[in-house]
């Protein structure tokens, strides 16, 4: 039961850290833009060449998908949700290179894998990431 425990402590810590890191970004510390992307640009890397299976493309995905949250994360409701969000991102953007170069999957839409309660900010950068695709 103690594990338990202090995995959600551990999960709650996480989030909490993630809070504050965008909490600063957004009063325009880059530093903590920076930490945000040590933090959390290689499990995004893992999934995204999960996905497209070609090196190259896929830590230009990453650094897509950091681009498009940091000029929208000043949408996110609740930012201690930031890493489901980002995973929510990098989805619309592993589909939209299926797309883009036909490979199979290319309809498979990747948004599920994630479940990210700040929804609504994930949806508005989804679509704006969809009509530059």
């Amino acid at each position: 039961m103690r594990d338990c425990f202090q995995l959600e402590n551990a999960i709650s810590s996480d989030q909490r850290r993630d809070a504050e890191l965008v909490l600063q970004i957004l009063t325009g510390d880059e530093t903590a833009f920076d930490a945000l992307y040590k933090r959390h640009s290689t499990r995004l890397y893992e999934f995204i060449i999960s996905k497209i299976d070609d090196r190259r493309d896929a830590e230009e995905l990453v650094n897509d998908m950091f681009l498009k949250a940091k000029e929208h994360l000043h949408t996110l409701q609740e930012p201690e949700k930031v890493l489901n969000w980002m995973f929510r991102i990098a989805s619309q953007l592993v589909a939209g290179w299926h797309r883009k170069n036909k490979k199979p999957g290319a309809t498979q839409d990747y948004t599920d894998v994630y479940d990210a309660e700040g929804e609504v900010a994930a949806t508005a950068v989804i679509r704006q990431t969809a009509k530059e695709i």
